[in-house]
């Protein structure tokens, strides 16, 4: 933080899809938090202000500033969510609010927040152990890279070298999906059919990348057991809860789980010998912290994330740490950082 100077106070929003959230953050503190259905107000703006309101009313101190991200590529100053018919629009919001607006990518913000968190401190970060259970250090100053499955799959990365550091959104969930065994290749076979292209990896590292991946296998399955038949009964948008909350009792979730497990760890390893991000992987989105067991028993996530075919590449896997961000309100305390940073309000080392 600068000398001599007080810590602005943030209104930080996250605008997805489903549900918009929004905080007046001091640093990573939520002082007052409300969560409106997307869509319900008729602008963005609308909500943010009405957000406003409540604080007042509940006698919150007034931010000074603000960070909006939702999903979506931010082209000179706005983002056409890819999730949802608002536009949000930097120049418009900040004009309606009275205040300095500092408009990301969804991503971006649990990029901004995953610069916040302490390795060591198990409510923030859980590290993923090697099979002999070593992990490796974090390099202070070398590259990360954000990975999170979640309703979708996120993607940035991060450098902290040459000054403050820079974030940068990236479309990399919707790379190939990593073909390792028979399969694999058949459920990439099954899902260009499906999509009738071949598939990002999203497709199959994500929520709904997992109730994929469940459907793809009780095809394959003779004898589907009544707890599976349930799950297929349900609307698709349920099953990922409900495949991951059986995963413990039902053979077909079991299997899903681990496929899903699988594809994620060699979408990370692919991510590491692209970036080499010594600084680390961050698993963020919620499906890897809600079941957090499934990566780390039997070292499955890192068995699969370390087992390339070079010497040199597996080197390079053996160095990079990887954890699993289990902070829930990491995008809003990414988007109060994204702001005190970039407002210049705050040093970033």
């Amino acid at each position: 933080m600068m000398a001599d100077t007080p810590t602005p106070l943030v209104l930080a929003a996250d605008i997805g899809g489903t549900n918009t959230n929004l905080a007046v953050m001091d640093r990573d503190r939520i002082l007052f938090s409300r969560r409106y259905a997307t869509g319900a107000d008729p602008s963005p703006e609308a909500a943010l202000l009405r957000f406003l309101s409540e604080a007042d009313a509940s006698s919150v101190p007034r931010p000074s500033l603000s960070c909006v991200c939702g999903a979506g590529l931010v082209r000179d100053g706005v983002i056409r969510m890819s999730n949802a018919a608002w536009i949000l629009d930097q120049a418009a919001i900040a004009a309606s609010l009275g205040m300095p607006c500092f408009l990301i990518n969804d991503f971006s913000a649990v990029a901004w927040g995953i610069l916040t968190l302490h390795a060591g401190n198990d409510d923030e970060l859980a590290v993923l152990r090697k099979p002999d259970g070593s992990f490796a250090h974090a390099d202070a100053w070398g590259p990360m890279v954000a990975l999170g499955a979640g309703t979708g799959l996120g993607c940035a990365w991060i450098t902290r070298d040459g000054g403050r550091p820079r974030v940068y959104p990236s479309e990399g969930g919707h790379v190939s999906i990593p073909v390792y065994d028979d399969q694999s290749e058949r459920l990439a076979s099954w899902l260009k059919a499906r999509y009738s292209s071949p598939a990002g990896v999203e497709a199959a590292v994500s929520g709904q990348g997992l109730a994929n991946i469940f459907l793809f296998l009780s095809g394959v399955d003779a004898h589907p057991t009544q707890a599976s038949l349930d799950i297929l009964s349900q609307p698709e948008s349920r099953r990922p809860a409900l495949i991951a909350a059986a995963a413990g009792s039902d053979s077909l979730c079991a299997r899903a789980m681990t496929m899903f497990v699988e594809l994620y760890a060699r979408t990370a390893a692919n991510m590491a010998l692209a970036f080499m991000p010594s600084g680390g992987i961050y698993l963020a989105g919620g499906v890897a912290a809600k079941n957090l067991a499934w990566f780390t028993d039997g070292a499955l996530f890192m068995r699969n994330f370390l087992d390339s075919y070079r010497e040199h590449t597996r080197a390079i896997l053996e160095d990079t740490p990887v954890y699993v961000v289990r902070n829930y309100d990491i995008s809003l305390v990414g988007a109060s950082y994204a702001a005190r940073v970039l407002s210049g309000a705050e040093d970033s080392a």
